[in-house]
């Protein structure tokens, strides 16, 4: 690897005009610089007699760049140290501290045939027994902020003196070993053939490079004309965990340190290597001695003798694993939260300055876009109704100064094809870039809201119905009360009214009866005595109408003893129940809340119903009883009789309906119509359980509603 520059200039421009760049490659300088700087660490500049640069700076620290340079009086003083250090001492290197700081420099001349062409300067480490104090004392003088000054100054490679200095003379020796060498393979080439003159620069180059180059951490090496490794520096271990002798001794080492995967393409390239091409920046995975794989960032360029053989390929990597495994798991990460957004039920859009540059699958769906170029760019005002404009202003406005996350709120939305659309949004701020952006999270509400217009419209339909409905039933209530009214009435003069012809014509039977007795035939004895019982059925009857009509008027809600209301039955019927033989059971009974008097003759006539509808020649027996449930309580009222067909279970609660003729049983047909009354009037209902032969089981509800607390 030559650091020389090919060509031959004559001896007379040597001696008088000869310049840093006619006798280095620069890039190779620059190389050399810096591998010198990572394995010393220190800065290092190569600049020209009159200060000027040649080189990039190296390692150069944030103290000396960025703190005390950047103010007047430390910029100065800085000047005034690299004017000392600058100076042409040929004799050895130049070591003291800097004017400006305290930190240490060196610089070294470097002189060709006795010319001095260019300094090599190098520095900013800083002795451990530099004064604190007087650290901060300069600090202030300058004009510096001292926690700056003194933090950056900790960031200041540390080195004691003699340290420094060894590394100054085996700068200014290299230097001017590396100056006179170049000086004299010039003059070689002028006088021997390139060849052979290729070779001394580049074995003393290489060997330069290689003191340098195992110093450092990347992995330096050297490949011959036929791809073949010619040398490895030692950091190739930190690396891979081989040695340098281990790698040199591998007779294939593609398949031995490079991951399967890679081979192939790698091979392309130090194939294109050999052939001329430079690389850089090249990332494959290798194979470390432990067995895992690692990543490695290369660089490599060819390299020619002075008549343009190729002499191999020099190369340096680096590891680049945990830089890599941090950038796949973002990239994994990214990947995630994109498809994630992409496919989101929600819409999501981004945007800066008020411009859209983001928006997701859902979100073109709503307005109405094909492709994210139709919307990239363009106003987020654009895409508002009108009427949800000044909403939205306001919002834009709140939440770039208050970087914060807006609520959902219901806007208007304009289509691409111009129509509305119902959304809901929610604003969060976020930055992109270190710029300030605002995150749109975007619900589509149409159907929502078109549901809740129909819902609207039918509730107003409804509740017009409902109106119209209630005015209806109203009105039909207002008529049935009307004839309701007027039917009591009648029922109740109809039957008063006919009372009077009964009486009358029920006296003057028994007038006639008791005038004409023994006068009679039979058939006219026969004759006044049916008219006489038939006014005396009609007079019941009369009875019966009139009481049913009267059930529940009058009548005051209070709570009722249902076992006190029996034993009252019970007394009063105890003629018709001895008469009969009959018993009647009654087990425990509930209070409740009632019509005192219509309860009485409920269960008034259900008894006498048991005793009437009896066997022959089996005595009544009746059993009165009452369960509780979640709606009340259900009475149950049996008997031993003739029991009841059950297709005349609900004929027989009918008024005037008999199920007998009356010389079977007596009885107007209204006792049970009475029952049936009764038990809707407190909000219940009655059934029958029978069939003939067996006896019969009435029951009955009463709700809670008229239970006693």
């Amino acid at each position: 690897m030559s650091m020389v520059k090919e060509g031959q200039p004559q001896p007379a421009r040597i001696a008088s005009g000869v310049q840093f760049s006619d006798l280095f490659d620069l890039d190779e300088i620059q190389r050399l610089q810096d591998l010198f700087s990572d394995a010393t660490g220190v800065a290092s500049l190569i600049s020209r007699p009159d200060g000027t640069p040649i080189t990039r700076p190296s390692n150069f620290c944030r103290l000396c760049n960025d703190i005390i340079r950047k103010t007047e009086k430390g910029l100065n003083n800085c000047y005034k140290s690299d004017a000392i250090l600058g100076r042409h001492n040929p004799s050895g290197p130049v070591v003291q501290p800097c004017l400006s700081g305290g930190i240490w420099d060196a610089g070294a001349s470097i002189t060709v045939g006795g010319k001095h062409i260019a300094n090599w300067l190098i520095g900013q480490v800083r002795n451990e027994a530099l004064d604190e104090q007087r650290l901060i004392s300069y600090a202030d003088e300058i004009g510096a902020n001292r926690e700056e000054f003194m933090k950056a100054y900790e960031e200041v490679p540390a080195m004691t003196v003699n340290q420094f200095k060894n590394v100054g003379k085996m700068l200014f020796t290299f230097a001017n070993e590396l100056s006179e060498k170049a000086f004299t393979n010039l003059q070689l080439k002028m006088e021997i053939s390139a060849r052979e003159n290729a070779t001394v620069l580049l074995k003393q180059n290489e060997e330069n490079f290689k003191t340098i180059a195992n110093y450092t951490v990347n992995w330096e090496s050297w490949f011959g004309p036929d791809g073949k490794y010619l040398w490895v520096n030692p950091g190739v271990f930190q690396i891979t965990g081989y040695t340098a002798e281990e790698i040199l001794a591998m007779p294939d080492y593609i398949t031995a340190l490079i991951a399967e995967e890679d081979r192939q393409i790698l091979t392309l390239q130090i194939s294109k290597a050999l052939h001329g091409s430079k690389g850089k920046n090249f990332e494959f995975r290798f194979i470390n001695k432990n067995g895992t794989k690692r990543w490695l960032s290369a660089s490599w360029q060819p390299i020619y003798d002075s008549q343009g053989k190729s002499l191999g390929i020099r190369a340096s990597g680096s590891d680049i694993t945990e830089h890599k495994n941090a950038e796949i798991a973002l990239r994994e990460s990214e990947h995630k939260y994109r498809e994630l957004v992409e496919y989101s039920p929600d819409a999501i859009s981004i945007y800066i300055d008020g411009k859209v540059v983001f928006i997701n699958r859902e979100g073109l769906r709503i307005v109405g876009a094909t492709d994210a170029s139709q919307l990239l760019g363009r106003s987020v005002i654009s895409f508002v109704h009108p009427d949800s404009r000044p909403l939205v202003i306001e919002r834009m406005k709140r939440i770039s100064v208050e970087d914060s996350v807006l609520p959902m709120t219901e806007e208007k939305f304009l289509r691409l094809d111009g129509s509305v659309v119902d959304v809901e949004v929610k604003a969060i701020a976020i930055r992109i870039a270190n710029k300030p952006a605002v995150q749109l999270i975007i619900r589509d509400i149409t159907e929502r809201k078109q549901a809740e217009n129909e819902i609207r419209k039918l509730n107003e339909t409804l509740e017009h119905r409902v109106i119209e409905r209630t005015n209806q039933l109203e009105t039909t209530n207002k008529q049935l009360e009307f004839h309701l009214r007027e039917i009591e009435q009648f029922t109740y003069i109809a039957s008063h009214d006919l009372q009077e012809p009964l009486r009358t014509l029920t006296s003057f039977t028994q007038l006639i009866s008791e005038e004409y007795a023994g006068k009679l035939d039979e058939d006219g004895n026969k004759y006044i005595e049916f008219i006489h019982t038939s006014a005396a059925r009609m007079s019941d009857l009369v009875k019966g109408l009139l009481e049913y009509s009267l059930l529940g008027k009058e009548s005051v809600l209070k709570s009722i003893d249902c076992s006190r209301i029996i034993k009252d039955v019970l007394t009063d019927m105890a003629d018709t129940i001895t008469l009969n033989e009959a018993s009647v059971n009654v087990l425990s009974l509930p209070l409740i809340s009632g019509y005192e008097t219509e309860m009485r003759l409920l269960f008034q006539n259900l008894i006498n119903n048991g005793i009437k509808f009896r066997k022959k020649d089996i005595k009544p027996e009746v059993c009165i009883s009452a369960d509780s449930d979640d709606n009340g309580w259900i009475f149950t009222v049996t008997d031993n009789g003739i029991g009841i067909d059950p297709k005349d279970s609900e004929k027989i609660f009918v008024i005037f309906k008999r199920l007998h003729k009356r010389d079977e049983y007596e009885g107007t047909g209204i006792g049970l119509a009475h029952c049936k009354k009764i038990v809707e009037l407190h909000g219940g209902r009655i059934w029958v359980e029978s069939s003939p032969g067996k006896g019969s089981t009435f029951r009955f509800s009463i709700p809670k509603k008229y239970e006693t607390g």
